[in-house]
Parts: C-alpha cells; structure tokens; sequence
C-alpha cells in the first residue's frame, strides 16, 4: 500500500513537473511575443520621431530630407502592421486611413473625417514635385504622432494568446497581396513593393520565436523551411520593385499561397488554445482559394450555419416558384437567370405586371455569401433582409408573406418540403421565417470559387495564358481595379477580415454615349449624406462573362466600354461634376491590349457550372381545389 502511494506521488509529481513546465514554455511565447510587440512599435516612435522633431521643433524646410525619412517611417509602420492591424485596428486605422473623407451614418451631426495619418502626410509630402506645405506637414505628424503613442499604449498593455500569433500572421500574408500591394495606400509614392518587404521581414521574426521553443522536429523543420521560404519573397521583392511591372501573380502562387499553408502546418501540430469566435477564413484552410477556407456563418445573422441541404432545396423551389409574387408570375429567378450568372440581360428588370422598369440592374447572385451588404446602395445587411424588401416591394414582387403562406399551404408537396427541412425545430410549418431562410439559403449555396483562376491558384492542372496572367498583374496593380474590387471575390468585401462592404463613387453616365451623369444618387437616398451622393456598392468581376450590361444603370453593354470608362477618369474624366469621386480621375494610361488582357482576367473567374439546373416541376398547388398554374421562372 505504501509502495503504491510512493508510486502514486512520485508519478503524480513527475506529471506536475511537466504540466508546469509546459504552462512556464506557453507563459514564455506569450511574454515573448508581448514583448517583440512593444519592443517593435518603440523603434516605430524612435523613426517617427527623427521626422517628427526636426520639422515640427524648428523652421527646417528640407523637402528631400522630410521625403527620405518618410519612407522610414513608413518602414517602420509595415514592420508593425501585423499587431496594429490586428490588435488596434481603431489606431491603425487613424495612422493609414485612405484620402477619402468618411462620414457616421449614424452621427446626427452628420461630422466628416477628414484623410489624416501616413497617407494624408504622403500627400503633402509628394503630390507637388517642388513645393510642401510644411505648416500644413507640422500639424500632421502632430496628430499622427498620437495614433502611434496610442499603439504604443496597446503594446504595453497586451496580453496575447498563442493563436493570436498565427491569425494575425495569416491575415497580413493575406493583406499584403490583396491591400498592399495594389498601392492603395501609396498612392503618391507607388512604394508598395519594397514596403512589403518589411511587413513580410516581421512574420519571418515571430516564426523565430517560435522555432526557439521545445516543438517536435518536424514542426521545427517546417519553421525553419518557412523562415527560409520568407527570406526568399523579401529578396523577390526586392529584386522586382517596379510598381507597374512587378510580377503578382508569381508572387503570390510562389511564395504568399505556401507560407500561409505552411503557418496552417504549423498551428496544427503546436497544442494550444483555439479561437472561440468564428473568423471569416477556417483556421485550419491552407489557403483562402481552397475548398474549405471559408466560414459561411461568418457572413449570417446567425451565430453558426443552421442550413442544411433540405432547406437549400426547398429554398431552390421557392426561389423559381412565381407563387411568391402577388399575381403568381415573378419569380425570384425573373430577374435573377441562372443562364446568365443569376443576372439578368437587360439593363433594368421590368417592373411588376411589366408597367415600365425598375431604377437599377439586377446583380449577380453569385458568391452573394460572402457580402456585408445587400443592394446596390448597401441599405440592408443580411441577405434575409434583402429577400423581404424584394418581395414585399410593389415594383418588383409585391408579394405578401401571410397570403404566401396560405397559398403554399394549398400543396401537400410543399408542406412536406418545409417539414423535413425544418425537422427537429419549432418552424417545421409554413412561415415566412421559414420561407426567407429558405431562399437566403439557397442564395447563400451558389458560391462561385471554382473558377479557372481558383484552380490555377490552387496549382491544380490548368493552363493560364500570358494574357490571362498579365491581366490579373493589371488588374491588382497599374490598372488600379483591385483597389475597389478586392481579392479573392473581386467585389468591395474588405479584406483581410472580410468584415465590411464598400460603396464607392465613380460617376456613371446616363446613357452609353457619356454626355450626362445618371442622376441616380445610389447610397445618398439611404443616409441622406452629402458624402454618398452617387455611391454605389462595389459589385463582383467573378462571372462578368454572363453578367452583362453593367453598372447600377446597366448603361454599358461590354466590358471595352466599362474599362474605356474607368480608363478615361470615371465621371470627372468625362467632364461631369461628381463630389467626392473615389476613382481617379486622371487617364490610368491603359493600351488597348492591356484592357484586352484584364477582360481575358476577368474571363477566367468565369464559373457557373452546376447553377444552371432549374427544377424539372413546380410543387402542385391547389386554390380552392382548382390547380394554381405557374411556369418555372416566372413569365417576365
């Protein structure tokens, strides 16, 4: 009995030694990674301050030595991109916001914020070759010195978990090919390669610290394999610095795709605690063009993804079934064709009983998953939303869901669809709850990420023209469409965290001949805000092959017209008067062949195979006992 207990208590305090020592090795990363943090954003305020105090504290007027140390700074800034982003994502906003004034919707005051931080001071830093306004530059770097004291004040103060190291990480790969290097936030300087380097030089410092602690030989070997993968795309980077011509699509299939599986590799094999929150992007995807990556609950009104196949059937059902319309023949799919990427191929819907037509184009269905905001001028945020104000509106179903709802029930067929998808809940009746989950679900099933373009970024075996490959670098750089339309969707879902939509004014014409702005004021008729006049949201290029005409007027019939548009200065260009334009308004310089390659880009993102297949019948409905008719699709 003795010899047991000692047995027992030796054992026991052998497996305590150990529970300690692990708990003392995850204390060290975390104090590790807490203090390479502050340690970062310290260096931050030393190279700030080298620019910040001769030109705040004296009457020094050098502009080649204010432009020099600038670049240092913005050096210093990429370096600590990473946590800033991540863990003050109010601060670093402040310290990169772009040159567009912003505004709170809900602010009654309705105060505008002015551009402020890095990229104001680039702009009086460069926009004028010989002149800065350096009174204009001292209140700047003032203000701006504020935001990095406030990072400075999160460093101090962190307390970071393990995960955290690799989530952060995963989203800055992911930014700096989808935000960074796209110039977006150089656009004066156009620095974006080297600064990318830099952000890049710090994901290859944490993975130092985590090769120092005790891990498994093969996690240590795969640490060191992507320390040395790192190094590698720094020195890419640094060798192919030229803006225009830099090579993005070799960048990211070379490097940025395999250094991001390879941090999934090694998260994996490390044991610690997960994230509670559902992200976007699967923790455990080895990248985002991979089958898996996404979260489609990240995306809902819904906590986690209650659909399931049943319900996107009886959703698919619904969505062709023009019983939903007050006069039973509009359906969903009217206005929304599955021939032509759930668009439709005139430039507005006719209005319900085909008296006239409707302001705006229908848009693309496809991938509407993974959007934060639902109508060309954003005025709902769930697609649930979406599908009521649709049915509900007079101009376009003026349908009526408790009159749906008796009608639906004249069909056993239908009653038993909603039984078995809502089996095991409180909804298993016909309701309108039931009704917009459906179609929402169904919606939300036509995700569109297996284009030709996914798979050559996921190295399976396609073939990707020079064309093709030049457009995308066209696209993500000179041409300047992948600062609106970002990646991987191509549509104005933010990323790296895919947590916001984005509108954005561009001054479409009234008709094809570019004489007269459209007065049509998009998101100004939601908020009422001067700032929005003319904002629309910014749709998705995945699929544009079917999706014609295009703009919110569906005023253009093919893509030469669109990007002869977007090439001539947007709305500004063509003479209009247009407050607040967010495109450029200076020619981006596009030959005829370079719109030819990012037309032969956008093709590639074509994808709609299986989406095309429309129920073989309707469910039969009866009306006081005579058969209610209706055609598969609707009748206009």
């Amino acid at each position: 009995m003795k010899k047991t207990t000692l047995v027992s208590l030796l054992l026991l305090t052998i497996f305590s030694l150990s529970f300690l020592s692990f708990k003392k090795e995850e204390a060290d990363l975390k104090t590790e990674f807490s203090s390479y943090f502050l340690k970062s954003v310290s260096g931050l305020i030393l190279t700030y301050d080298s620019l910040y105090k001769p030109l705040y504290f004296s009457d020094l007027k050098d502009i080649d030595l204010a432009r020099k140390l600038f670049f240092q700074v913005r050096y210093a800034y990429k370096k600590n991109e990473v946590f800033i982003e991540y863990f003050a994502p109010s601060t670093a906003a402040m310290l990169n916001m772009p040159l567009i004034p912003d505004v709170d919707e809900y602010d009654p005051n309705q105060f505008t914020q002015e551009p402020e931080g890095l990229q104001k001071i680039e702009e009086i830093l460069f926009e004028n070759d010989t002149f800065v306004d350096f009174d204009l530059l001292k209140q700047e770097l003032k203000r701006t010195r504020g935001a990095i004291l406030r990072a400075q004040q999160v460093a101090q103060t962190l307390e970071p978990q393990e995960y955290q190291l690799f989530e952060a990480s995963k989203l800055e790969l992911i930014r700096i090919w989808t935000i960074n290097l796209t110039g977006i936030d150089v656009a004066y300087t156009k620095n974006a390669i080297r600064e990318s380097k830099y952000a890049l030089h710090t994901l290859h410092d944490l993975l130092s610290l985590l090769e120092n602690k005790k891990n498994k030989k093969q996690i240590v070997r795969e640490i060191k394999q992507t320390k040395e993968l790192t190094l590698a795309a720094e020195n890419y980077l640094m060798q192919h610095t030229d803006f225009d011509s830099f090579d993005r699509l070799t960048f990211v299939k070379k490097f940025i795709n395999p250094i991001y599986s390879n941090f999934t590799n090694i998260e994996l094999g490390m044991s610690f605690e997960k994230n509670p929150i559902a992200t976007a992007i699967n923790e455990q995807a080895y990248g985002i063009f991979q089958k898996n990556a996404w979260n489609i609950s990240y995306f809902t009104s819904e906590k986690r993804n209650t659909s399931n196949d049943k319900i996107v059937a009886l959703g698919k059902m619904l969505f062709y079934d023009p019983i939903l319309s007050g006069n039973n023949q509009r359906a969903c799919a009217s206005c929304h064709r599955s021939e032509y990427g759930f668009a439709e191929p005139i430039a507005t819907s006719l209005m319900f009983g085909q008296e006239g037509v409707v302001a705006r184009n229908a848009p693309t269905l496809l991938n509407v998953a993974f959007q934060k905001a639902f109508f060309l001028d954003a005025s709902t945020t769930y697609l649930e939303d979406q599908v009521v104000v649709v049915n509900q509106n007079v101009n376009e179903m003026h349908g009526n869901f408790a009159q749906l709802a008796n009608k639906l029930n004249g069909s056993i067929a239908y009653q038993q669809l909603f039984k078995n998808a809502f089996e095991g809940t409180a909804d298993t009746a016909i309701s309108k709850y039931g009704i917009v989950k459906a179609i929402a679900s169904f919606e939300r099933s036509l995700i569109s990420m297996n284009s030709k373009f996914d798979k050559y970024m996921r190295n399976e075996s396609v073939s990707f023209s020079s064309s093709e490959k030049n457009g995308f670098n066209l696209f993500m750089g000179k041409a300047q469409c992948g600062t609106c339309h970002f990646a991987p969707f191509f549509n104005g879902t933010v990323p790296p965290n895919f947590d916001k939509s984005e509108w954005e004014i561009i001054g479409v014409p009234e008709n094809a001949n570019n004489k007269k702005l459209d007065a049509d004021l998009g998101r100004f008729e939601v908020a009422k805000m001067e700032i929005h006049q003319y904002a629309f949201k910014t749709t998705t290029v995945r699929n544009v092959e079917y999706t014609a005409p295009y703009m919110h007027n569906g005023v253009y019939k093919d893509l030469n017209q669109v990007l002869d548009f977007y090439n001539n200065g947007g709305g500004i260009g063509h003479g209009y008067e247009v407050p607040n334009q967010t495109l450029p308004a200076d020619s981006l310089n596009l030959s005829s062949s370079e719109m030819n390659d990012i037309i032969a880009f956008m093709n590639s993102l074509s994808d709609t195979v299986g989406l095309t297949q429309k129920p073989n019948q309707l469910p039969l409905v009866l009306i006081n006992g005579i058969e209610l008719k209706r055609k598969i699709g609707g009748e206009y």
